[in-house]
């Protein structure tokens, strides 16, 4: 929450000026975790693929089992989508449904304002800093949704079929498959004859066996 907000300070800005000033920040401490996130969010800003592959690959820590989150395969989700791969976007967020939330993250509401929190929660907060030096999340405690992480993707299949092209535009005819058979009238709308039956064939006459 606090990067987006030092990211809003500015928004007159264009995305490569963003990503500009944005590095100020990723300087201070280039080996924390959040400067590695960073570093690939200012990647995606200035569209350079190179760029967008190594920021990619110095996540490499982060994308273990035991420490990955729903925040990082949602940024990789869209590091894929910044280079053309929907198949490596849709594994990131499928993965994301199986790894934890941020505690951090919990602190901006689905409309992405920063640190939306009632004056109970403040209070908790300052309360928990004072006596024990740690930042409590109440959002994220009480499960509250919070601003997604996921991009949003395209479906996979597109129509490309005739006959859905004439059902989408209600269209009179619609195309029928080639050579019906004897079900041509059935999908005209009419009965359709039942095939013709075989007349059975006469049996032989069995001829009783001769006695001595």
């Amino acid at each position: 929450a606090l990067w987006l907000a030092y990211r809003d300070l500015v928004n007159d800005e264009t995305p490569r000026d963003r990503a500009r000033r944005l590095q100020g920040l990723v300087d201070r401490n280039p080996a924390h975790r959040e400067s590695r996130l960073l570093n690939l969010e200012r990647a995606l800003m200035t569209h350079t693929k190179a760029d967008i592959r190594t920021a990619m690959a110095a996540l490499e820590p982060d994308l273990a089992e035991d420490v990955l989150t729903r925040r990082v395969c949602g940024l990789m989700a869209k590091a894929c989508l910044g280079l053309q791969d929907m198949d490596g976007a849709r594994n990131w967020v499928a993965r994301a449904s199986l790894v934890k939330a941020e505690p951090d993250w919990s602190d901006l509401d689905p409309e992405g304002k920063a640190f939306a929190y009632s004056p109970a929660d403040w209070a908790q907060l300052v309360l928990s800093y004072a006596e024990k030096g740690t930042l409590v999340h109440p959002r994220f405690e009480r499960d509250e949704r919070t601003l997604s992480e996921l991009p949003d993707l395209v479906s996979r299949y597109m129509p490309s079929m005739p006959f859905v092209k004439a059902a989408q535009k209600a269209a009179t005819f619609v195309p029928l498959p080639d050579d019906p058979g004897i079900y041509d009238d059935a999908l005209r709308g009419d009965e359709a004859d039942a095939p013709p039956v075989p007349a059975p064939k006469p049996r032989a006459k069995r001829v009783p066996a001769k006695t001595k």
